[in-house]
């Protein structure tokens, strides 16, 4: 039987999403990020410069890469300043210098590819979606695949180890608990990323069909496995949805999603129950990390104790949220404090992101990814989009407590071809309808 170029093409785009969301890492000592980016450079190179520029300024990549570059030129200059003063160790700065070259050029440069292959694939936004979501679902079957064979676990964390380094791998707690994926990362910003992932269909059933939301119980999988941080971000996905589906609600249709929630929910709960019996160490991490997060929002009083001191009572403790002098608290130091020699370490993404640039820091670094999301939901004409974008922010703001994620990594990743894929999909139905005399 023959097959389609169509589906070979489709087939590869996936494929492609996938590498480029997760970057599994198949070369030794290599970010897999890199290679995908020198294929998209190749492949832009390849195009006509008149389509890659019109998807770089009309996506909205142009004005974000500007006003980011303010950014960057900003802290790079406190720095500068700031070394002068106190030098907390040369990996604190080279670990900021690599983590914004990784967001640009290299994360924008391949979102940028995506949105051009998709245009000529003759994709619209909700395809990009349905594609992003079957690259989700690799990592899915990947995850259940090493949670019921211990020995392709074994092999793959064994590849993880051997091709990144990161020890965390081979540390037995951590082991025995999550490590279900194959990611160049599957801690906080893992979870920003999978839990995205699994709203996706809540947003595209909305405007498709209802047995998009079929994907779900399979998508969770992975943060459940590997980041109790998804779990937050679907929650959050799940209330940002909430209106989408009681405005202008269609009887049949609410019917049809009901019936489809239903049977999510016995999925779920028939899946636990395999998680449970086959691996209780990582349920019960789960349970616990809920449980902590209910008590932090006073919802709950009881911890279970498991031997650990929980991370989520950890990172919302006083030693984690202290900020620079009132000179540093505007302008910032030109370093954060993860891992910074001679100060009190925080994973907190907010206190780095203050102590590297201040306030002012903050405004310029957080202001392009602000606007890109929430003046495009404003300018918005489909509640899907609109509401989808809403939830992309909230999800930001959640996660960036866990860690910095003004980075590349598996949520921003998606968040940023979301975001720039539902500008430029705007911007071209709107260019036609002035084209056609509708406007």
């Amino acid at each position: 039987m023959k097959i389609r170029k169509s589906t070979i093409d489709e087939t590869g785009f996936v494929l492609y999403l996938f590498c480029f969301i997760f970057a599994p890492p198949l070369v030794p000592k290599i970010n897999f990020i890199f290679l995908v980016f020198a294929f998209s450079v190749l492949q832009l190179f390849r195009r006509k410069n008149r389509l890659v520029n019109s998807v770089f300024t009309q996506s909205g990549i142009k004005q974000f890469c500007y006003l980011m570059f303010l950014a960057y030129v900003y802290i790079g200059l406190v720095m500068l300043v700031g070394i002068l003063f106190q030098d907390v160790g040369a990996s604190n700065y080279i670990k900021t210098f690599y983590r914004f070259g990784l967001l640009i050029p290299i994360t924008v440069t391949c979102v940028l590819y995506i949105i051009v292959r998709s245009k000529e694939m003759n994709y619209n936004f909700y395809d990009i979606l349905h594609a992003i979501i079957k690259a989700g679902t690799i990592q899915a079957i990947i995850a259940i695949l090493m949670f019921l064979d211990p020995s392709i676990k074994q092999l793959l964390v064994n590849i993880m180890f051997a091709n990144t380094g990161d020890s965390l791998t081979q540390n037995l707690w951590v082991y025995q608990r999550r490590l279900y994926a194959f990611s160049n990362s599957v801690l906080d910003s893992f979870g920003y990323g999978t839990g995205i992932i699994a709203a996706l269909p809540l947003f595209l059933a909305k405007k498709r069909k209802t047995k998009y939301l079929l994907y779900i119980p399979v998508l969770l999988v992975v943060p459940f496995l590997n980041s109790r941080t998804g779990l937050i971000v679907f929650l959050l996905g799940i209330i940002s949805v909430i209106p989408l589906y009681l405005i202008k609600a269609n009887i049949k249709k609410l019917l049809k999603t009901s019936i489809s929630v239903l049977m999510i929910l016995i999925c779920l709960s028939f899946g636990y129950k395999i998680m449970q019996n086959v691996n209780p160490m990582t349920t019960s991490w789960v349970e616990n990390g809920i449980t902590s997060f209910l008590t932090l929002l006073n919802i709950s009083s009881e911890i279970g104790n498991i031997g650990y001191t929980e991370s989520t009572t950890n990172l919302f403790s006083d030693r984690k949220w202290y900020v620079p002098g009132p000179i540093g608290l505007l302008f910032g130091t030109g370093h954060n404090v993860y891992e910074a020699n001679g100060f009190n370490h925080s994973d907190v993404g907010y206190i780095n992101d203050l102590w590297l640039g201040g306030i002012l820091g903050m405004i310029l670094l957080y202001s392009p990814l602000f606007i890109l999301l929430l003046k495009t939901a404003l300018k918005q004409e489909q509640r899907e989009i609109k509401y989808l974008l809403c939830f992309l922010f909230f999800a930001f703001l959640a996660t960036n407590v866990k860690a910095y994620m003004i980075n590349y990594n598996v949520g921003m990743a998606v968040t940023l071809l979301v975001a720039f894929s539902a500008v430029y999909f705007s911007e071209k139905k709107l260019n036609n309808s002035y084209k056609e005399g509708r406007i």
